[in-house]
């Protein structure tokens, strides 16, 4: 077999042996979905090498619910707090000034016609102790300062001291003695001082709230100055008493 060799000598190029490519009809599932994410302009793959898959469309992802618990708990702590010092603060006035108080004056069934309540100013000043007179249904003016002399008695027998000592009706202040004055009334009462009196000249050691004197010092004739004290007591219970007095 001859072989023409070109115009130029040279021979002409051999023919390719390679057999020719064929189309396959049905591709495997990983190629036809690979075929459908080509990129129509350079003809390569758009999957990414790694990372997430990719939804297909029409499948809406899982929607994430913020939780509120946090925000919750943010929002209950302050109110909790706040709760738990109140409760902390009624219950320190409570166990040393008013159940003391109280527990004095429910041992005498003469008691039960008011009720005096003991607690520190504001509730949160224990250099000043307020006795205040609640409820006023069926009490004489001696009642109500021999509920003041229990409540004296209970705090000496403590050993709880104040600067001052409030006298109060209803939260308002009335009249107000120094805390030496109530110290040494509940020492007389616990020694079992003439309770006469501790009565007639219970009047001399108020103050108003503003300061001055509540009522004067009497002097003169012994039955004169007695008739003068027992006019101030009276009217310094009613005073306190308000519109419960007797």
């Amino acid at each position: 077999m001859s072989i023409a060799a070109g115009s130029d000598g040279s021979l002409p190029p051999a023919p390719s042996h390679a057999p020719a490519p064929t189309e396959r009809l049905n591709p495997t599932p990983s190629e036809s979905s690979r075929s459908d994410l080509s990129d129509p302009v350079t003809g390569g793959s758009v999957l990414p090498a790694s990372g997430p898959a990719i939804s297909r469309p029409g499948t809406a992802a899982p929607a994430t619910v913020p939780s509120k618990r946090p925000f919750v708990r943010r929002a209950v702590l302050p109110f909790l707090l706040v709760a738990l010092a109140i409760a902390a603060v009624l219950g320190t006035n409570a166990w040393f000034v008013g159940r003391p108080v109280r527990d004095a004056l429910a041992g005498d069934p003469r008691n039960s016609g008011f009720s005096l309540h003991a607690h520190w100013a504001y509730y949160v000043q224990p250099s000043t102790l307020v006795l205040d007179l609640t409820r006023v249904d069926n009490a004489a003016p001696v009642d109500l300062l021999r509920g003041t002399f229990r409540a004296a008695e209970a705090m000496q027998r403590g050993g709880r001291t104040f600067d001052r000592v409030v006298l109060a009706r209803a939260g308002t202040p009335v009249f107000f003695l120094t805390g030496e004055d109530f110290r040494t009334l509940g020492a007389n009462v616990a020694i079992g001082e003439n309770p006469v009196y501790l009565v007639r000249t219970f009047p001399e050691k108020l103050h108003r709230p503003d300061g001055s004197s509540a009522f004067g010092t009497w002097t003169g004739g012994l039955l004169g100055v007695v008739s003068k004290q027992m006019e101030d007591v009276t009217s310094a219970a009613r005073e306190w008493a308000g519109d419960g007095r007797r």
